[in-house]
């Protein structure tokens, strides 16, 4: 498998902003988007530039009910669009249930990625499931928090991926995390 580390490309650049790498490395605007594991809902907003159908997924419906807390009305209004589908359900189960495929999935799971139950969202398995419901050239975007200490954990992450998709890339920030992009493609860095 190919494999690239780029760290200062990102180094900078605030973390909500960076599902605008996995489009670029995708080569192509998207027009099916998953947001597994919304978060705050930095990944999911910043798909609000492409017009796509966007389908954000969370097992938690206050993640959605208080997103009025922090982002401001227009982008409120703007994630409200026909275009966008708020889910709440377990973002395994839901990839299990349904078989839409997208052009990007981006899981940004909470950390730490330790806690009981994340174990279900970095296994070799799931990120077969997980290609199994991107487009041919789709593209991954796995967050990961560096708030675990063990480099062993963070290589074996890394293998179950690599052991998936055919070319892995590795983006680190500076301001706490790295983005796994894969694809079954060949990615345009």
């Amino acid at each position: 498998n190919n494999y690239s580390v780029s760290q200062s490309l990102v180094s900078n650049m605030p973390r909500e902003a960076t599902i605008q790498i996995p489009v670029a490395l995708h080569g192509r605007k998207p027009k099916d988007v998953l947001i597994l594991c919304v978060g705050t809902g930095g990944s999911w907003k910043s798909t609000i530039q492409y017009g796509a159908r966007v389908v954000a997924v969370d097992i938690n419906p206050a993640v959605f009910r208080g997103m009025a807390l922090i982002h401001p009305p227009e982008v409120m209004t703007a994630l409200r669009a026909t275009n966008m589908h708020p889910v709440v359900n377990d973002a395994r189960n839901y990839l299990l249930l349904e078989d839409r495929k997208y052009d990007l999935i981006s899981i940004d799971p909470a950390p730490p990625i330790t806690q009981p139950g994340m174990v279900n969202l970095h296994t070799r398995e799931f990120y077969q499931l997980v290609r199994s419901r991107l487009k041919p050239g789709g593209v991954l975007c796995q967050r990961f928090s560096t708030n675990v200490d063990s480099e062993l954990f963070y290589k074996a992450l890394l293998r179950s991926i690599s052991d998936v998709f055919e070319d892995v890339t590795v983006w680190n920030f500076l301001a706490g995390g790295m983005d796994v992009i894969a694809s079954d493609a060949p990615l345009q860095v």
